[in-house]
């Protein structure tokens, strides 16, 4: 047994979560991580331990990009040398969707005017089914595009700050039904700050 991080985290979706956690854990000898049940009983995240090793898994649901995903699954992939490895998948066929964004030559730029502020709202961090989850950085609802440009780390932390305070607000209260202006008050140095 190693006392390495995992290198291979692999995703999957059921259409019954609940009953294959549960299946995983008389089978197998899964253990539950981390459980972040919908209030409909669907599995929002789940992730599941077998040793060392984490799988991730939830409840289907249709995705934008690809539809369902029951059986399908996917694969997260810690390495050490992420340029050689993404050469040496594209090199096999592989497709990739997202390019690093480890130096400049890499990353995309689009000059914006003069105090061009872009907002990420509120509505993209707050899952439609759920009332008290709120999710930020790379979990937030967004296409390929917008994800690729609020991932990192200001944006993270401006969306950790709106989060914290979405959750005060709410208190025992769906984060749905939160006064806005008053979110809005609380996030009004970071909302308006040029510099």
């Amino acid at each position: 047994m190693t006392d390495q991080a995992p290198r291979l985290y692999p995703s999957m979706r059921y259409r019954d979560a609940p009953a294959a956690m549960a299946f995983l854990e008389e089978a197998f000898g899964f253990k539950r991580r981390q459980v972040i049940a919908n209030e409909d009983g669907t599995i929002a995240h789940a992730e599941l331990t077998l040793g060392p090793s984490i799988l991730m898994l939830g409840s289907d649901r249709e995705d934008r990009l690809s539809g369902s995903r029951v059986g399908l699954g996917w694969m997260y992939v810690a390495v050490d040398d992420p340029d050689a490895h993404r050469d040496r998948a594209r090199e096999a066929g592989a497709e990739v969707v997202v390019e690093l964004h480890d130096t400049e030559e890499l990353v995309h730029w689009e000059q914006f005017p003069n105090n061009h502020v872009y907002y990420i709202p509120l509505s993209c961090m707050v899952p439609a089914d759920a009332d008290n989850i709120v999710v930020a950085g790379r979990c937030v609802d967004g296409d390929s595009h917008a994800l690729s440009a609020i991932r990192v780390m200001g944006p993270c932390i401006a969306m950790g700050t709106a989060a914290a305070h979405a959750l005060d607000l709410a208190g025992k209260r769906p984060v749905h039904d939160i006064d806005l202006a008053q979110f809005q008050k609380r996030l009004y140095d970071n909302l308006e700050r040029k510099d």
